[in-house]
């Protein structure tokens, strides 16, 4: 026989009643899980974002160092074009010296 409890129909069988009450319980923790599953996967997509935009944001202040940098150098070398001639010079000569001493060590 069955009866109703608070607008539900129930049954007067004990292992039926468990049975629905265990899936009952079997459907709520599977949308309390999506539910945390969903939240951990918008966090971590903010966290990704975040990370994303820093990384570009430090790329872009490093690419503008770098043009800046280039500008300034170019123009030292056409300001004193045998100053730069000189310094590439010593530069060449000491790196031949430094290759040359390691090679016969």
């Amino acid at each position: 026989m069955r009866s109703t409890h608070n607008g539900r129909r129930t049954s007067r069988d004990p292992v039926e009643a468990l049975r629905r009450d265990i899936a009952g319980l079997r459907e709520d923790m599977a949308a309390i899980v999506k539910g945390r599953l969903d939240a951990f996967g918008e966090r971590a997509r903010d966290t990704w974002n975040s990370a994303a935009d820093s990384v570009h944001d430090v790329a872009d202040h490093a690419r503008d160092r770098a043009v800046q940098a280039q500008k300034q150098f170019s123009k030292g070398v056409a300001t004193r074009p045998l100053r730069s001639v000189a310094l590439a010079f010593a530069a060449g000569a000491l790196g031949a010296m430094l290759f040359n001493r390691l090679r016969q060590n």
